[in-house]
């Protein structure tokens, strides 16, 4: 059985830290570069740097991008509060067990 070793940065490098932690016996090691590890349900101060990033100009953003990703969050919570916007978004992202959209953890922005 082979044993992996993840990384990333910054979100990723959550994701991979997050990953060893939870499948010790799967993967080997992670490395983990620039990763909120102290993950909060209101991350403001790193929601603050993803907006800056999407406004920034000098790496292909833009305040428009910024807002429109803006929107979109807004609309995905929206949906998460009726049953047929859950379904729509089941669709939409073709989630296999739409169920879980159900689970209010799952609701959390």
């Amino acid at each position: 059985t082979s044993r992996w070793i993840t990384f990333g940065g910054s979100y990723p490098g959550m994701l991979s830290a997050l990953t060893r932690l939870r499948f010790p016996h799967l993967v080997y090691g992670s490395i983990s570069s620039s990763a909120p590890l102290n993950a909060q349900i209101d991350m403001t101060g790193y929601n603050d740097v993803v907006a800056s990033s999407a406004a920034a100009e000098i790496v292909g953003g833009s305040p428009r991008c910024r807002d429109v990703i803006r929107a979109g969050h807004v609309k995905v919570g929206e949906l998460l509060k009726t049953e047929d916007g859950r379904s729509e978004l089941a669709s939409m992202f073709n989630i296999c067990d739409a169920s879980s959209l159900d689970d209010r953890k799952n609701q959390e922005a």
